[in-house]
């Protein structure tokens, strides 16, 4: 593959200092990394009556992560318990084509102790990649061959990251491989590609 610039990602730290956490008995300066913690309810741990969300609370930093934490925090404050499940937030990256991806690399699933099976599919092999070629991508899966259940995905394709809830859903819905290789995609387009993948997938993780 063909690149023409490289984009590099340098991270970002959340600004607490003068929200008056000290009052609260949170000292800024001891915060992990900068940033607040908080439990499955987003409530902050340490701090009965604070909640926090969005990139304060460190996990997943995006704004969608804070649009769905905005709202467990809200159901929480109107005493309807709801707690968050971050196991399926996509990342994403709006560039041309764009970049997307869910749950765990190959590199995080071999770490984490996973029996990792991984596929990748070249969206060029579809019928809608012979009719626009220049804007084929590519497509990542991994998965676990004892649980069969799909651990990770990485896009580059056109609207990645409009495709990549397909893959967030079957992580945090832990719907298997052989379920997700008898979906049927619309032809001819970029997600037949991913049928394809998932037939791969399935057949690389055994019967």
């Amino acid at each position: 593959m063909t690149v023409e610039r490289i984009v590099v990602a340098t991270g970002k730290r959340p600004v607490v200092d003068g929200l008056g956490l000290e009052h609260l008995g949170l000292d800024p300066d001891d915060l992990a990394d900068g940033h607040l913690t908080i439990d499955d309810a987003c409530r902050v741990v340490g701090a009965d009556h604070l909640w926090a969300i969005g990139d304060v609370a460190g996990i997943e930093p995006f704004t969608h992560t804070a649009n769905y934490q905005g709202w467990v925090a809200a159901q929480n404050l109107l005493r309807r318990p709801t707690t968050t499940d971050h196991s399926g937030i996509p990342r994403t990256v709006y560039t041309a084509p764009e970049l997307a991806a869910v749950g765990m690399t190959r590199a995080e699933a071999e770490e984490a102790g996973h029996d990792v099976v991984h596929v990748v599919f070249d969206l060029a092999d579809t019928a809608r990649g012979s009719v626009d070629p220049a804007d084929a991508g590519r497509l990542v899966l991994v998965a676990d061959r004892s649980s069969r259940l799909l651990l990770g995905a990485s896009l580059v394709a056109p609207a990645a990251g409009e495709s990549i809830s397909e893959f967030a859903l079957a992580i945090r819905a832990e719907i298997g491989v052989d379920l997700l290789a008898e979906l049927v995609h619309p032809f001819p387009t970029w997600s037949e590609g991913f049928g394809y993948a998932f037939h791969r997938l399935r057949k690389a993780v055994g019967a």
